[in-house]
């Protein structure tokens, strides 16, 4: 940060600090930026003011604001790569878990992601879910296979006559706390348990499926899903297309990335490139 920084200065860059934006309007041929230290003129303007995750970091939506100001097409945001809560008849039962995790499928639609699940108070969270989440639009459901790769319903029929309980037979392959929690009414002892007993349990473990009662919301999603349509930006300079000198990048646009890195990559990429197509206009 501070090589860049020095890099900037060195370019006669000036930064205003404790400055706060608060519009942004174009008049008599150029931008101005009233700030709460009085309006700052200039030919080009670029926006990167990030989504509406972590508010408590200072997110908001000034950019959105702007960028609808401006005539430019938005679409609709929403939280992304965020925990899913669970409808309030599951998640009393579930809230001992809190903290418990297990690798595990979660599928959305055709999108399923293989990887560590994480109970929370309030639903499930964890690299497969945020994947997950991704995809998920309210009303629809989710199913999560708490054993991947593995069939619940054939570990069960070959411990038929076993002197143990569902949960217990699913060890060690799911610990006994999760499986319990997880058949909720359809724990039963295993040679007393009927053919329809045993698939009820066995689609529970492997195919589990609920319609999330929301998402964790803005102040625990990773990143802002939407935002300004890219069919308004220049692909090449991130310049908008109806609006010559004002340029937009990052989280601001609708470009969501999955786990990995890929959302930052986005914000240094598209910030880098609009830089250098600043750059030629001088």
């Amino acid at each position: 940060m501070r090589l860049l920084v020095r890099r900037a200065k060195a370019a006669n860059t000036l930064f205003l600090t404790n400055t706060l934006a608060l519009d942004v309007r174009f008049e008599n041929g150029l931008f101005v930026i009233d700030t709460s230290n009085g309006p700052v003129r200039a030919q080009r303007i670029l926006l990167a003011s990030g989504g509406l995750s972590f508010p408590s970091l200072g997110a908001s939506g000034f950019g959105i604001k702007t960028a609808r100001k401006f005539g430019l097409n938005i679409l609709e945001q929403r939280p992304a790569l965020a925990g899913l809560t669970l409808p309030k008849n599951l998640r009393e039962r579930f809230a001992k878990l809190a903290g418990s995790s297990v690798k595990a499928a979660v599928s959305c639609g055709k999108h399923t992601f293989e990887e560590q699940l994480l109970f929370t108070h309030e639903g499930v969270s964890g690299p497969a879910v945020l994947q997950a989440s991704l995809y998920w639009t309210p009303g629809q459901a989710v199913e999560i296979n708490f054993l991947p790769g593995a069939d619940a319903g054939a570990l069960l029929r070959t411990q038929k006559n076993a002197n143990k309980t569902f949960s217990a037979a699913l060890a060690p392959e799911l610990s006994a706390k999760i499986a319990k929690t997880i058949l909720g009414p359809l724990e039963r002892d295993l040679p007393n348990a009927s053919r329809a007993e045993l698939d009820a349990a066995s689609a529970a473990v492997n195919r589990f499926t609920f319609v999330p009662q929301g998402t964790s919301g803005y102040t625990r999603a990773e990143v802002t899903a939407g935002g300004v349509d890219t069919r308004e930006i220049n692909p090449v300079t991130l310049e908008a297309r109806r609006v010559p000198g004002l340029y937009l990048a990052g989280e601001l646009l609708d470009v969501t990335g999955r786990l990995g890195g890929f959302n930052l990559q986005w914000a240094w990429s598209s910030g880098y490139a609009a830089a250098q197509a600043l750059e030629k206009q001088f």
